[in-house]
């Protein structure tokens, strides 16, 4: 050993542990915020629906894909979890947790592509994101696909960097648990496949001009090989976007005529399944000719965890239709409808009042990258400005997608902040980094507000469908009054049809529940405690005889939104009113909610 190589080596190796070191503190201090009073906000609309099904999964009665709820994997997650350590609200968002604090580790994976400052400081980013920090404490799948979205990208640059196949091979089993996760797979995947194959494109139009001869391709164009061929099949719905001048129905969007999504007749029907096939053939006569062999390994791996998650271990194969067709044609339906009426700056306002570090920093690199030769720093600005413009035109918009536009944009400002900072001069560099940690404090400030500050009551964005604080003083009664009369589980509950959710959640254990329709109801309520919407209120009075005088409760509440009113030519009031939201989170409006009223036993 030279005396420069014995010089080296231990300062090598102290690198190394502080590295190390800062990387378990992160994820140590990810754990703590996320799984710190898990369970103290009331269970959601949208997360009551996944922890019922879980329940329902792990009790024994099986699971049933829906397209509804998106994928099956979070509801496998749930099952396993209960399994382990039983169902309660804790339980039922512990999986998530525990992955967004994992998701945290994950940019050290691609340090020679980040630099190391730049891995470590994404990994900041993502441990105290007021976004990820708060959908890491939801039931909702997005924070899966945000862990799925980096390992691919790390499989599929490792291969570009280094030409191993295992790397493919992991990129295919990454990619069908991340269709088996949510549907915003199908933006991802175009996505990345789409990069590859610009980055590519000479070489790919030469292979198909030479008879399609692939087998010597690059490793970015075997990239984009991957990604096609793996998942064309999946891609049959898109056919249904036609359907009008092909007079078939492809996509059902008559919930009264059929399943929401579904071919309809046995013309549609034989339609979508020709289709399907023939995307098959074509997916795997470009992946044989690829990789020959090889490729088959890959496309057993991608499908034999699809069709186990769809169709639940081969004890449901209806899951195959409702996955390979409906995952994809059920959303087309919604995003044509446009439900949530979401104006088309809805994430641009969205991360400038939560993500506004990242945004800054990822605005910042992409002009910085500009004219330098980095391929990766191009793919992460291509990739951010990608989502946000694929997310923005989408018909149906919710705060969780963000996460999805944010992803990058925490790669690509941790890239240009761990590439730049070293190269400011002294006072350059001294300021920089005094505006960096006050962004960082009041990153932290907004993180706190969102998650543990008044986390029932929607003065956040990030709030939809929420629960409402009044929901766990209602159900405490409830459990007191079944102790106390001895009844247990037992103890008679009405609720009024439209507050079934989520109580469904909240009374599963109790066996004698019953969600009429209180307004068109004939005769009495049975329920010991009855639940109903303000609007039937008048429906109890002849039998107030038998409750306690009714309390008013809010059930589901809101965002005000007042966004939506802006007009064009109201700059100024829109300025003032982001001003007042970003630094006070003040709000104009009201807290929109659905209210009911509770009545007791006397």
């Amino acid at each position: 050993m030279t005396t420069s190589q014995s010089i080296r080596s231990p300062l090598a190796n102290k690198r190394n542990l502080i590295e190390i070191g800062v990387y378990v503190a992160l994820v140590a201090a990810a754990a703590v915020l996320r799984f710190w009073e898990l369970d103290a906000r009331a269970v959601h609309h949208d997360e009551s629906l996944h922890a019922f099904y879980s329940w329902k999964f792990f009790k024994g009665e099986g699971y049933t894909h829906d397209p509804l709820m998106h994928g099956p994997f979070q509801f496998f997650g749930n099952w396993l979890v209960f399994k382990l350590f039983g169902d309660s609200e804790y339980t039922v968002r512990a999986l998530y947790a525990s992955t967004g604090a994992g998701l945290v580790l994950l940019p050290v994976f691609l340090r020679r592509e980040l630099g190391r400052a730049g891995a470590i400081l994404a990994a900041a980013m993502l441990a105290f994101s007021p976004s990820f920090l708060y959908f890491s404490r939801f039931s909702r799948g997005d924070i899966y696909v945000a862990v799925w979205s980096i390992l691919l990208v790390t499989c599929l640059w490792r291969y570009v960097r280094t030409a191993r196949l295992r790397h493919l091979y992991g990129a295919a089993a990454v990619l069908a648990l991340s269709f088996a996760t949510k549907e915003t797979t199908f933006l991802f995947a175009v996505t990345m496949a789409a990069f590859f194959l610009l980055w590519r494109a000479p070489e790919l139009l030469r292979a198909a001009r030479n008879k399609f001869s692939l087998s010597a391709v690059s490793p970015p164009a075997a990239c984009f090989l991957l990604i096609v061929s793996l998942a064309l099949p999946l891609y049959a719905a898109g056919l249904s976007l036609f359907q009008r001048p092909l007079k078939l129905v492809l996509a059902n969007s008559n919930a009264g005529a059929g399943p929401i999504g579904a071919p309809l007749e046995a013309k549609g029907m034989s339609v979508a399944i020709v289709t399907v096939l023939l995307l098959l053939e074509v997916a795997l006569v470009i992946g044989i000719r690829w990789q020959g062999c090889r490729y088959l390994a890959m496309f057993g791996i991608f499908y034999a965890i699809y069709v186990a998650l769809f169709t639940t271990s081969l004890t449901n194969l209806n899951g195959l239709g409702t996955g390979i067709w409906g995952s994809l044609s059920y959303w087309i339906v919604q995003h044509g409808l446009d439900r949530l009426a979401q104006p088309w700056f809805y994430y641009l306002l969205l991360l400038s009042v939560y993500e506004f570090l990242p945004l800054v920093l990822g605005v910042l690199g992409a002009i910085y990258f500009f004219r330098r030769k980095d391929v990766f720093a191009v793919f992460l600005v291509y990739w951010a400005a990608v989502s946000l413009f694929l997310y923005s035109v989408a018909g149906e918009k919710a705060p969780w997608l963000v996460v999805h536009i944010t992803l990058p944009l925490i790669l690509l400002g941790g890239k240009f902040a761990g590439d730049i900072l070293p190269r400011l001069k002294r006072w350059t560099g001294v300021l920089s980094v005094a505006g960096l940690v006050l962004a960082v404090a009041f990153t932290i400030k907004v993180s706190w507000q969102a998650n543990y500050q008044k986390a029932d009551v929607p003065y956040h964005m990030l709030v939809y469908a929420g629960g409402s604080a009044d929901l766990t003083p209602i159900m405490d009664r409830i459990e007191k009054l079944a102790a106390q009369g001895g009844q247990g589980k037992e103890v008679r509950i009405t609720i009024d049809s439209p507050l079934s959710w989520p109580w469904v959640w909240y009374l599963r254990d109790y066996s004698r529940v019953d969600y009429p329709d209180i307004g068109s109801l004939g005769g009495a309520p049975q329920g010991q405690v009855v639940l109903v919407t303000v609007g039937n209120e008048a429906k109890m009075a002849p039998y107030l005889d038998r409750y306690a005088p009714g309390e008013k409760f809010h059930q589901t509440v809101w965002f005000p939104e007042e966004y939506k009113q802006w007009k064009p030519g109201e700059l100024p009031k829109a300025a003032r009113w982001w001003w007042d939201y970003f630094w006070n989170r003040k709000t104009d409006g009201p807290y929109y909610s659905t209210d009911g009223v509770a009545y007791f036993p006397k």
